[in-house]
């Protein structure tokens, strides 16, 4: 058993209730999140948000990413991009996500799972693969920041979840704010 799995099988939050307080923050901020998202014009990334967030929530607590968030949200992203003729940005951007984080998974499988992959993937069908490699170098060093800063998360490493639906959902509000000047190819929404 690796020293993450067996850091959570003995933690006291695994498979623990979640609270009426929990659910309801988390419920909160994701329709906070996806109506922001969808009113400034990121309609696909708004979609994903909704399955993202409680899984952001669910890796911060228990260091997993369910499959059962995480692949409605690649499906929902690449249908509603398919629908709307970004399908090819789309896939790019889900085919980009996958490569970038199977890299850090094949080299350093402890600090990434392959829920964080699916994660990224459905963030990238959302995005496209220019405002998702902005959103993982954002989260990786916020990560890395914590990581350092934290005895907790030193040995185990930092559930990314959180960082990397923050960071995207970030990214795309200041997109939104800047010039198309200040994009590398213009304002990228889907």
């Amino acid at each position: 058993m690796s020293s993450v799995a067996a850091a959570v099988a003995d933690g006291e939050d695994e498979g623990e209730e979640y609270s009426k307080a929990e659910v309801a923050t988390c419920a909160g901020v994701t329709v906070a999140v996806a109506v922001l998202l969808w009113f400034l014009g990121h309609h696909a990334l708004g979609i994903a948000v909704v399955f993202l967030m409680p899984a952001a929530f669910v890796d911060a607590r228990d260091r997993l990413l369910p499959d059962a968030l995480t692949l409605p949200a690649i499906g929902a992203a690449l249908t509603y991009n398919g629908f709307t003729g970004h399908s090819v940005e789309a896939t790019i951007g889900a085919g980009l996500g996958i490569l970038a984080l199977m890299l850090v998974f094949y080299f350093r499988p402890e600090r990434v799972g392959l829920g964080d992959v699916k994660m990224i993937a459905a963030l990238g069908a959302a995005m496209g693969p220019e405002l998702l490699m902005v959103s993982i170098v954002v989260a990786s060093v916020a990560g890395g920041v914590v990581m350092v800063a934290s005895k907790r998360f030193r040995s185990l490493g930092v559930p990314m979840g959180p960082f990397f639906i923050v960071a995207a959902s970030l990214i795309a509000v200041v997109s939104t704010m800047l010039p198309s000047a200040m994009m590398p190819f213009g304002h990228v929404r889907f």
